[in-house]
């Protein structure tokens, strides 16, 4: 099977709006004899997901943590270039954690595909993979892999201007005090401010911040008050 990789670009073009993502790469998929497809934004300790696959599959992926135990992540995350894959070939060698991960994902008609990552800016990485019902699709792509990775760049890209919002992500929490005190970091004040402003320490804001950070996978405080703000936390 030849991947007309003109026809996902011509797709990706297309989409002018957040609400035609999930519309045009659907369609392109089905088109290129997939069952559903999955786009992954992988950062340092977060990753975002866009993807047709069920709802439930997706939020169970995540809370499941497979997104760290998933094979195809793995071996995306340690190649520059497309590859095809079938589920069967390696569960036999696989841990029972792994087993138990295929299982459900076969559950979810993910038995094979095309996965093409590549490298984005402070050494992440972004995915795009194709899957099917089927156990014997994937050996018989015929792969461009520099039109393949010109597709997912162009891809990223565009998810990145369109402010994408994913359908599921690495899930993280904030708490109560946490929350409080980014509010007013986004509302510009300082954290000496917030600390007179609270009399409160300002060691204890410190601490609280610097504990939210390593928890949500955040290099710097502004990183932290856009992921909040994104996924509603704070407004």
């Amino acid at each position: 099977m030849k991947i007309c990789f003109d026809l996902l670009r011509d797709a990706i073009s297309r989409i002018d709006r957040e609400d035609r993502v999930r519309e045009e790469l659907s369609a392109a998929t089905m088109q290129t004899g997939f069952d559903g497809f999955a786009y992954l934004d992988c950062q340092t300790s977060w990753t975002l997901a866009t993807s047709d696959y069920p709802r439930e599959w997706q939020h169970h992926y995540f809370q499941s943590g497979y997104d760290k135990l998933d094979p195809i992540v793995a071996t995306a995350k340690s190649r520059n270039s497309a590859f095809t894959w079938v589920t069967e070939l390696g569960i036999k060698r696989a841990s029972p954690e792994v087993r138990r991960f295929w299982a459900e994902a076969w559950e979810n008609n993910i038995r094979s595909g095309l996965t093409i990552p590549i490298r984005t800016s402070h050494g992440h990485r972004s995915m795009l993979t194709f899957a099917s019902r089927r156990a014997d699709v994937a050996p018989n792509c015929d792969i461009d892999v520099v039109a393949a990775a010109a597709v997912v760049g162009e891809l990223h890209g565009r998810m990145k201007l369109l402010k994408a919002t994913p359908t599921a992500e690495t899930e993280f929490f904030l708490r109560p005090n946490e929350r409080n005190f980014l509010d007013s970091i986004a509302q510009g004040k300082t954290m000496p401010e917030i600390a007179r402003l609270q009399n409160i320490k300002y060691n204890s804001i410190k601490v609280n911040i610097e504990n939210a950070k390593k928890r949500c996978g955040a290099v710097t405080t502004p990183q932290l008050v856009a992921m909040a703000i994104r996924r509603k936390w704070i407004s």
